[in-house]
């Protein structure tokens, strides 16, 4: 039986095990404004961390643009951004979107370089600009 315990509202498993403990969002941001997605992971030890941009083709999730690999940035859109923190029990690789735009609506994944991948989808959503 594993023991487990809440930190910031997140329920840390007391697992040695690489996992992704930050669960699936919707995220909606507003045209030019900054949209921010969280990936905590916990145990991340050396494995690999990814930002990934995915499409949807009959009900799966399909690989469609590498943004990130740990720090190192595939992606040539400058409005991609990565932030890293790190605590005792776990690590944050949070995506950020500035200046948001319609073309950026759409699914994203974090995912551990696990021997089974390990991945978190989000979907963000643009809105029209506030008046």
């Amino acid at each position: 039986m594993l023991l487990q315990q809440c930190t910031h509202g997140l329920m840390v498993n007391a697992s040695t095990s690489p996992q992704i403990i930050s669960p699936p969002s919707e995220i909606i941001a507003y045209i030019n404004h900054t949209a921010r997605l969280s990936c905590i992971i916990q145990n991340k030890e050396s494995h690999h961390v990814f930002w990934s941009r995915y499409t949807i083709v009959n009900d799966t999730y399909k690989l469609s643009d590498v943004l990130f690999i740990n720090l190192l940035k595939f992606s040539s859109y400058p409005h991609y951004h990565l932030t890293r923190k790190v605590d005792k029990t776990t690590e944050h690789w949070n995506l950020e979107i500035r200046n948001i735009q319609p073309l950026d609506e759409g699914y994203y994944g974090c995912a551990l370089s696990t021997s089974e991948p390990i991945i978190k989808y989000s979907f963000v959503r643009v809105l029209g600009k506030i008046e």
